[in-house]
């Protein structure tokens, strides 16, 4: 069993003349979904606060990043047929 996560691919990939497969991928589509939900989650002061009071580790920004990319992990999960 492999501890590779699915990232989703590329979010916003783009072709560059010249770089091959070696082109600006950019981020992956589990950083995006990641990105989103901790933005969700910084921008609503009850879900924050919700969160530092429940985030189960002594530094809430890990655990708000962890938390993050399991609610991405979740979204590329669903996304699956």
């Amino acid at each position: 069993m492999s501890d590779t996560k699915d990232d989703g691919g590329p979010a916003y990939p783009i072709s560059l003349p010249g770089w091959g497969d070696n082109g600006a991928q950019g981020m992956s589509l589990r950083d995006h979904f990641a990105a989103a939900a901790m933005g969700a989650f910084l921008s609503n002061r009850q879900m924050y606060l919700a969160m530092l009071a429940d985030r189960g580790s002594a530094y809430p920004d890990e655990y708000i990043a962890r938390e993050a990319y399991r609610q991405a992990d979740a979204m590329l999960e669903a996304r699956k047929p």
